[in-house]
């Protein structure tokens, strides 16, 4: 699932995410640092920082791509059903 698009005018993104399943008896937050550069339409994302409750909970990977006009952030669930909220830093 596509949980953002930034524009190619923003450099960096710092983003914090919590994923929480629908029944709310799972839930992991992450902490990644987006990075692009338009000249090599290349794209580097870090995740660290992850924390699941409970510690085995997986609900999925976080991925990046750059086309022409805009870098995406998608979220592959690993369990239906699951949320995805976020707080989001853009630097230029």
């Amino acid at each position: 699932m596509l949980v953002l698009t930034k524009p190619i005018g923003y450099r960096a993104a710092k983003i914090t995410a919590a994923v929480t399943h629908f029944s709310g008896a799972n839930v992991s937050t992450q902490e990644m640092i987006l990075a692009h550069s338009a000249a090599a339409n290349d794209v580097t994302l870090t995740i660290y920082g992850t924390v699941a409750a409970p510690a085995t909970a997986n609900l999925g990977s976080f991925s990046a791509a750059i086309n022409t006009t805009a870098v995406a952030l998608k979220f592959t669930q690993a369990a239906a059903n699951s949320s995805v909220k976020m707080f989001i830093q853009f630097i230029k």
